[in-house]
């Protein structure tokens, strides 16, 4: 019989794991071939100093950022040009779609607000970009059974996210939007 596992259990699991990886990067143990250190959603704050942002992530032990912006991939492309060579910025774009928030990574280009999810999808996939569902706690993410419906143009769905909810904790945000 198998054991179930609650979702609180997950998120506490994730988060020592995130937690631990970084401790061991910021040590000089985590083996520099094997790991990369990533954090694959984080949210600027309106007039975040780039070259900051970006040396904060660096700072703390990320190897890569994904930045994802409603105020498009500017955003992130600003950080991209201002971070030191070892940091890998993954452009992104928050999209507030008409059926909830969507956000797109590796993209080139911003994505139209306003349109359908299965729209939205299109325009991230048509870019080569990648679209993720973030975590209801930090967003208004389109409605189960619609994802469901359109489970095909879902590439990612994140479980969890430091940035709220009963389970926030230590995350690049945070230290590096401060001011």
């Amino acid at each position: 019989m198998a054991s179930s596992i609650s979702w609180d259990e997950i998120a506490e699991s994730l988060e020592r794991a995130y937690i631990d990886a970084l401790a061991r990067h910021q040590q000089g143990t985590a083996p520099t071939e094997a790991r990369v250190v990533a954090d694959l959603r984080v949210r600027p704050a309106s007039g975040t100093d780039p070259a900051r942002f970006a040396a904060g992530c660096w700072a703390i032990g990320l190897d890569v950022v994904a930045v994802a912006s409603p105020d498009g991939v500017g955003v992130a492309a600003a950080i991209a040009a201002a971070a030191p060579p070892e940091l890998t910025v993954i452009l992104g774009h928050e999209i507030a779609s008409a059926d909830g928030t969507v956000v797109g990574l590796f993209l080139t280009e911003d994505v139209p607000a306003g349109r359908s999810f299965a729209e939205t999808a299109n325009h991230i996939h048509a870019q080569g970009g990648v679209v993720v569902i973030p975590h209801p706690t930090t967003s208004q993410p389109p409605p189960a059974a619609l994802l469901r419906a359109h489970a095909r143009l879902v590439d990612c769905i994140e479980l969890a996210n430091p940035a709220g909810g009963p389970h926030s904790g230590p995350c690049c945000g945070p230290r590096v939007n401060s001011g």
